[in-house]
Parts: structure tokens; sequence; C-alpha cells
């Protein structure tokens, strides 16, 4: 370093305003960096510095090679992000976005992309094409398919399902509930286990019911006028269907039909044996007099009655409670109306082929809707006495609720019975001709 070049010199803005000649060398003296010119560029070409102290964002085309990179300081670096659909036509092996749809952060393996957590965390991602219907339909008394295209995380991967996939069926059995299951592969599997997956790795996603007989449907003017009741075809009711984003409010979405996209209820009457799940279950006596309900708390022994406060606890430790009027007449539309089916009792839940039962059933699938066993509606009617007779010991001094409704007639209840069959009662009562039946929210989930 024997001799001292001095190049020509000066400020960023007055290079800004100088076009050197091609293959000149200046000096910003503002940036202590070197500026190479081409001879038609104003303010040339500055150079990066060893430290790269000078260099703002800018686009990199191509590949950078290294053995080791190292980001550092304490912020962030910042990913592609897309949709599903916006993933690269052509994917390398090592490619890594962040997929907006779920969001998940994403890695292309070479054959297939799959999570790398952060977002929603691997196996809670459940999307669906069209978020405001169920994911499945029914296509034939015991199949079903998707109804919409679904993005499933499962096993450590992401699997999509199109619209129009078949659910593997096993036999099925009348009066089940079922359980939906996605396999690592992205099959679709029914089993009635809701706690061992048919498949290793495979996570449930929904489920359905195999109902003993079928729905009350529209007369042939298309009216519910001539109301006739279902039929005794054993099959899954279309109305049971519920996924991870489209269910009942309560815990145990088992035995329910969702009426009209409004509320959920049981399809079958209150169980007696409450502690054993789920409340609503197929073919078993129903709580009434007689056959009181078991207490859901403490030891499981029985209440002394089925009284409405009885039945209404049983109910809201589930996540349920009682319909009230305009809940029960929708939820028993369909039902031959102004009938009762006779006998000595209601029978089993569910039973179809009992004095002709199936036309009981109204147009959600709920079974011996009317005519059966009456059940407790939450209406009532309050008055200023004091009524000790509810409370099974707890206290002295109840507020007395005078009249509660009790809806749909009971299996010895003559023409009135029907969808408006509405009758006063005390809290005391407590009749072999009255039961309970559960409502619950219905949840659309983003």
């Amino acid at each position: 370093m024997a001799k001292e070049i001095i190049r020509r010199f000066g400020t960023t803005a007055e290079h800004s305003a100088f076009t050197g000649a091609d293959a000149e060398i200046t000096v910003d003296t503002d940036k202590n960096t070197v500026v190479v010119h081409d001879g038609s560029t104003a303010g040339g070409h500055p150079l990066a510095k060893d430290d790269g102290s000078n260099i703002s964002d800018f686009a990199i085309t191509g590949k950078l090679t290294a053995v080791d990179a190292e980001f550092n300081g304490t912020s962030a670096i910042t990913l592609p992000e897309g949709t599903q659909a916006q993933r690269p036509a052509s994917p390398l092996a090592g490619m890594i976005r962040l997929n907006s749809d779920e969001p998940v952060f994403e890695g292309y393996d070479g054959t297939e992309w799959a999570p790398l957590g952060g977002g929603g965390g691997v196996g809670d991602g459940f999307a669906k094409a069209d978020p405001r219907q169920v994911a499945w339909t029914k296509t034939g008394n015991g199949t079903a398919e998707t109804s919409t295209t679904l993005t499933v995380e499962v096993d450590g991967g992401i699997v999509e399902i199109p619209a129009g996939t078949s659910i593997s069926m096993p036999t099925l059995s009348a009066g089940t509930d079922y359980a939906i299951w996605v396999a690592p592969d992205g099959t679709l599997e029914a089993d009635a286990s809701f706690s061992a997956a048919p498949t290793t790795g495979g996570r449930r996603v929904g489920g359905f019911h195999y109902a003993p007989g079928g729905n009350a449907t529209l007369d042939s003017a298309g009216n519910w006028n001539n109301h006739t009741g279902g039929d005794t075809t054993a099959q899954i009711n279309e109305y049971s269907f519920y996924d991870l984003k489209w269910r009942p409010s309560v815990a145990d979405p088992r035995g329910l039909t969702l009426v009209n996209e409004s509320f959920w209820t049981g399809m079958y009457l209150m169980s007696a044996n409450t502690t054993v799940a789920p409340l609503h279950k197929y073919n078993v006596e129903p709580a009434r007099d007689g056959n009181n309900p078991q207490k859901p708390y403490g030891d499981g022994t029985t209440y002394g009655n089925a009284k409405p406060m009885n039945v209404f606890e049983c109910l809201s430790y589930y996540g349920f409670r009682a319909p009230d009027v305009n809940e029960f007449q929708l939820l028993a539309l369909g039902v031959n109306e102004e009938r009762s089916i006779g006998g000595s009792g209601p029978g089993n839940t569910g039973d179809v082929t009992d004095r002709s039962k199936n036309e009981q059933t109204s147009a959600w699938g709920v079974f011996d809707a009317t005519g059966v066993l009456r059940v407790w509606g939450r209406d009532s009617l309050p008055d200023n006495n004091q009524d000790n007779g509810v409370t099974e010991g707890r206290s002295d001094n109840v507020f007395r609720i005078s009249r509660f409704a009790r809806f749909g007639g009971a299996w010895n209840g003559g023409s009135f019975s029907g969808s408006r069959c509405v009758a006063p009662s005390t809290s005391s009562l407590s009749a072999a001709g009255v039961g309970g039946r559960g409502v619950c929210d219905h949840l659309i989930l983003d």
C-alpha cells in the first residue's frame, strides 16, 4: 500500500444528480461505500458494505447456498403466507410456508405438505369449504358421504377430503350411535366406538344415529296437513349428523336430533338410568313415576319420585333444559295427530313395532313424541304460596310454582294427544304418564 489513490467522491444527494462514465468508480461519503457507474444511471449502483449495514429491503431472485445460516436479533423473520389453494404448483422438498386456511405452518417433504406446528396446532385443524352446513349427507338408509370439502389435521399430517367421499360403514344396528373417524390416509370410517379409532392414528370428527325407523314426511301435496308419522325401516337419521363445528351444545351428542336447524332434542324419552350415558337412550323404559330417575350426582341413588323439579335437575346436570311450548310443537311436527297408542303403558323407548308407535315419530326423527308419554315443559305459573313437596329434604321454604306444562299426551290420553297438546299440572305431581325430554342449543363454530 505504498501509493494513495483518491477517487471522486460526494454525498448521496450529490450522487443522485450525477451520471458517471461507464466503469467509473466514485465514493458515497454518506454511505461510506463505493458506487459503480454504467454511463447512464443517475446515482450509479452503490455496493454493499462488508457488514451489510447499508442494505435496505430488496428482492433476491434465485437460490442462496450456505452450509449454515444464522439470523441475529430478537425480532422475527417473515415466511410466505397463503391459502391451501395458493401452494406452489411444483413444490420442492424443504419449502415452508404459513397455510392461512388453518392457520398452521407447513413444510413440503418432497411428497406432501405436512404441518410444522404453530397457528392452530397439530391435531386441531378442521375446516369445511362450506362452514354453514354439516359435513355429512345421507345417500341411502345406511350410507353417507361428505357434503363439502374437508381439510383435517390427523396424526401429525393434513388431509384434504373432497365432497362426495363415501364413509365406510360397519354392520349397522338399530338404535345405535356411530362416530365418524378420519384415518391418517384420509379414509372416512364409521364405528360404534367413540374412544378407540378403527384405524391407528385416526381422529374422531363427527357422528350420527342409526334409528330404528324413518322420520315423518310431507304428504303428496307437500304439506303437513295429513300427518302420518314415520315408518319401521331402520336407517340413518339425516338430522342426527354432527361434526366438530356443527353440533349440539351439550358434551355428549349421542341420541340427539336437530330440529329445523334451530335446536337439538333427545330422539328418545329421558332414561331413568341417568348415570349411564347418553341421557336419551334407545329401548329402555323411560323415566316416570314408578321408574324414578337416578340422581346424577353423589351415589347415583334414585329420586323419591319423578316430579318436574327432579326431571329438570337431571336434564340441567347434563346440559339440557325442558322444552317450552314452542319448541315442543316444532319437535313433534309430523306425528299422527289426535291419537294415543293405547295399551297399559308407554313401553320401551323407540320401539316402533309396539302398537304402531312409529306413527308417533316426528319429522326430525323424535320417537314417542306424542300419545306415548307426556313430558314436562318449562312453561310455568308461580303463585304466592310455599310448596314443601319438591324439596327432597333440602329446604323448608320453596316458592311454589303452582303449574308446569305437560306436553303431548300419554298412551291413555285419547284423541286430544298431539303436537299442541298442553295440560297444566302442579309441581307436586308425579305420575306414571309423565316423563322428560331435553333440548339444547345448536352450535355453528368458525
